[in-house]
């Protein structure tokens, strides 16, 4: 009797089989590749947001019509005077187009709209137009635009500082 509790507690504290253990599914979760995770686009435009000015910006919000968001932006979240921020909008297959808006905003009413678009074959386009800017303004250039990852950079000055 002694030998058969001791036979029951060794088994008991056994690791289990092989076959005990749960099948995979084909409904688990799977690891996600380093690569996946980093969000490599085949063709990308990032839109670099930098405010020179005293005032600072609120992104108001931030849509696409083309491609996704690295990070997509947040609406509500602040650019405050001597900081930049930075949205890459781009596409996985490099015969997609990629494109979108963003819409600013300034404590005075003031708002800026960044448009972008970028078309296979096309050449890349960005615009950033301002209304009722009193105080401010805006200008923006195209640079790396013979690569597959140009970068719009959007600069928020004080009137008579461009």
């Amino acid at each position: 009797m002694l030998s058969m509790i001791a036979l029951a507690a060794a088994l008991s504290s056994a690791p289990f089989a092989i076959a005990d253990t749960p099948a995979i599914g084909t409904n688990t979760h799977k690891p996600v590749s380093a690569k996946a995770l980093q969000g490599d686009f085949a063709r990308s435009l990032t839109i670099e947001i930098e405010v020179v000015s005293a005032s600072s910006l609120v992104l108001d919000y931030g849509s696409l019509t083309g491609g996704q968001w690295q990070q997509p932006p947040m609406a509500g979240s602040v650019i405050e005077p001597g900081d930049s921020m930075t949205y890459v909008n781009g596409v996985e297959n490099p015969f997609d187009a990629l494109g979108g808006m963003m819409m600013l905003s300034l404590p005075s009413g003031a708002t800026i709209a960044i448009a972008f678009e970028w078309a296979f074959g096309g050449s890349v386009a960005c615009t950033a137009n301002g209304e009722n800017l009193q105080t401010v303004a805006v200008t923006n250039e195209l640079v790396n635009t013979m690569g597959n990852a140009p970068t719009c950079l959007v600069t928020i000055t004080d009137q008579g500082r461009e």
